[in-house]
């Protein structure tokens, strides 16, 4: 019993359509992190995608050898965007020379087996091979390399759309080659062949809705992020420090506070490198687990763990003051005055509101044994 071959070229278009949409929301994201992370590879293979089913809707109007070099071309930047912007997405390089040679493959193989030769197994064969190499260099990727806190929506709808595409292409190749050769004519007028490329049409779909689910679900994250972070230092804000702090607390035990305040003469803010220069070695001199937030313009807030020793604290907070004011001199080579870095710290007994306005007062107490006395 045969199938009839199904009419491919409304469902392409309107897939063309969605892809188009797809793609233009993709291009319209303006967060920083995504932007950097892959979004513009994403349009990018939508817009591919948006232009090879454009050509299918459009087949009988185009001249057959123009559309086998352009559906070639366009199936490896199709899939090597796709797997470009994963492999952004997560954190990784790029792919660009496999890409590369991966077009330099599809452009030999039009060249020597075009749709017109009476055999174009060859060409059948390396496309299958490209979209399942490719499909599952995706599915690897995202599954070697999640990322923390991203709804599951949408990498399930990508990994699901790249293993169905890996899965069809596969089954294309075998049902087109399982008489070994084959001809231009008989693998385009296949009856399977025609439900196989509309399940392709609908996995490519399904896996471009994923990667804007993914970008959506890494947007809001990254907006959460820097509603509770501070965007320079990288540390908590005021309003991260205090959410975090129940259950810092409830894990490490009511340990001690230390307050610090860089400053100027003039109670300006200092500068970035300033502030940075600071973040950076209470990075490397705190002990594991403490809580670092930024309280005002040069104020931060270190809550150190109950397994920390007062002495240990003293003695850090030495170091620390000794090796940013020597830093700072540096920095402020040529300045009138440098910033200066004040230090308290006290333990938590009662609450973390209390502990700091004893910490700040320890503050306090040490700008004034800093300042000298008037002459009299």
């Amino acid at each position: 019993m045969h199938l009839a071959a199904p009419e491919p070229h409304s469902l392409a278009l309107a897939c063309g359509l969605s892809s188009l949409f797809i793609g233009l929301v993709m291009a319209s994201i303006r967060n920083p992190w995504v932007e950097a992370r892959g979004a513009l590879l994403f349009a990018g293979a939508a817009l591919a995608t948006t232009l090879s089913f454009m050509m299918v809707a459009l087949a009988q109007r185009v001249d057959d050898s123009v559309l086998v070099t352009l559906r070639g071309a366009n199936t490896v930047l199709i899939f090597g965007l796709l797997v470009a912007g994963i492999a952004r997405f997560v954190g990784r390089s790029a792919p660009w020379l496999p890409l590369a040679l991966s077009m330099v493959a599809m452009a030999l193989l039009i060249q020597f087996y075009p749709e017109s030769r009476s055999d174009v197994s060859p060409r059948v064969l390396g496309f299958s091979l490209l979209v399942v190499g490719w499909s599952l260099t995706g599915v690897w990727i995202l599954l070697r390399h999640p990322i923390t806190g991203l709804p599951p929506l949408g990498p399930a709808f990508t990994v699901g759309g790249l293993a169905a595409l890996a899965s069809i292409a596969a089954t294309r190749a075998l049902v087109l080659l399982r008489d070994g050769a084959v001809s231009g004519e008989l693998a385009f007028h296949d009856p399977l062949n025609g439900w196989l490329l509309l399940a392709g049409f609908a996995a490519l779909l399904c896996t471009l809705t994923g990667m804007a689910l993914m970008l959506n679900g890494r947007m809001v994250l990254e907006l959460q992020r820097l509603a509770s972070h501070d965007p320079l230092t990288g540390a908590f804000n005021r309003k991260g420090f205090n959410t975090a702090w129940p259950t810092w607390l409830q894990t490490h035990g009511p340990g001690r506070v230390v307050l610090m305040d860089l400053e100027t003469d003039t109670g300006e803010t200092p500068d970035e490198e300033a502030l940075m220069l600071l973040v950076n070695r209470l990075r490397e001199l705190m002990p594991p687990h403490a809580l670092l937030g930024r309280q005002s313009g040069g104020g931060f807030l270190v809550a150190l763990p109950q397994a920390v020793l007062e002495s240990e604290v003293q003695a850090c907070c030495e170091r620390l003051q000794v090796d940013v004011h020597q830093s700072l001199a540096l920095l402020g080579a040529g300045r009138e005055s440098p910033p200066t870095l004040s230090i308290g710290h006290a333990p938590v007994r009662q609450d973390l509101a209390e502990a700091c306005r004893r910490a700040n007062l320890a503050m306090d107490d040490g700008r004034r044994r800093r300042r000298p006395r008037a002459a009299s």
